[in-house]
């Protein structure tokens, strides 16, 4: 009943065999710019503010497990974290991975407005659960300064939001293990007012090496909304850091 229901949550209809999961293959990306213009119906929900898709989680998982890229590989996976969860697409692709792959990760999805059942009230500012610490891999997509309204007005300055950058950067060390790795979604913020784009990412990947991280790659993966200021396009390109938790030998 539980491989049913799961494979159910998962979008497929004829639930009675686990094959039925790999019945939409599987094909990982092969080059260092990932660019999906859809989200997979699978992973998410459909609808909410600020989803990204699922594909991406499914490449980092694939890439962080199987050794075809020195630069990405981490070794096996156990656990796993979201802390900002939003509509629940990480967990909903670490199902899917467990059952394609044959693996049995756990996933600890948090948020400070839970949208599903599985994800737990948790505000980051007050660190992780104990449930998360030593985890492999922390799946991190946090506001966009304020291209999103998390809270009412947004954020006040951008001193304000680096601050909160690297305060959470902060908690995020603490609970990985050590070798560790962070994906960490960010993208260069356009107010429509100065015809500078604020380099959120150039400046917030400062702060998590400034917290202890080390750099091992960076994916760009645009964003494909036709976001407009003004009536003028904005071209936004997202990107994913991976930033490994280093620590010197004693």
């Amino acid at each position: 009943m539980e491989l049913e229901n799961l494979l159910k949550e998962l979008g497929i209809k004829e639930a009675s065999q686990e094959e039925e999961v790999k019945r939409v293959s599987f094909t990982p990306e092969t080059c260092d710019v990932w660019d999906f213009s859809y989200c997979d119906h699978r992973f998410g929900t459909k609808g909410y503010l600020g989803r990204i898709p699922g594909q991406y989680v499914q490449n980092i998982l694939y890439y962080m497990e199987h050794d075809i890229e020195p630069t990405l590989f981490y070794g096996r996976i156990t656990k796993v974290v979201d802390p900002m969860a939003g509509s629940g697409t990480t967990q909903d692709v670490v199902k899917w991975y467990n059952l394609y792959f044959s693996r049995d990760i756990k996933c600890f999805s948090y948020d400070l407005n839970p949208t599903r059942e599985f994800i737990k009230y948790n505000d980051l500012d007050q660190g992780l659960p104990e449930e998360a610490k030593d985890c492999d891999l922390i799946v991190f997509d946090p506001p966009y300064y304020n291209m999103k309204k998390y809270n009412p007005g947004g954020y006040s300055d951008y001193l304000t939001f680096y601050k909160k950058i690297f305060q959470w950067a902060g908690e995020i060390y603490k609970v990985l293990r050590p070798g560790g790795c962070v994906a960490f979604f960010i993208s260069d913020y356009y107010s429509g007012v100065s015809k500078y784009k604020e380099p959120l990412s150039m400046n917030c990947s400062q702060l998590f090496f400034k917290a202890g991280f080390k750099h091992r790659i960076r994916i760009p993966a645009p964003v494909r909304n036709p976001f407009t200021q003004n009536n003028k396009f904005m071209h936004l390109l997202r990107e994913i850091w991976f930033l490994e938790k280093y620590e010197k030998e004693a």
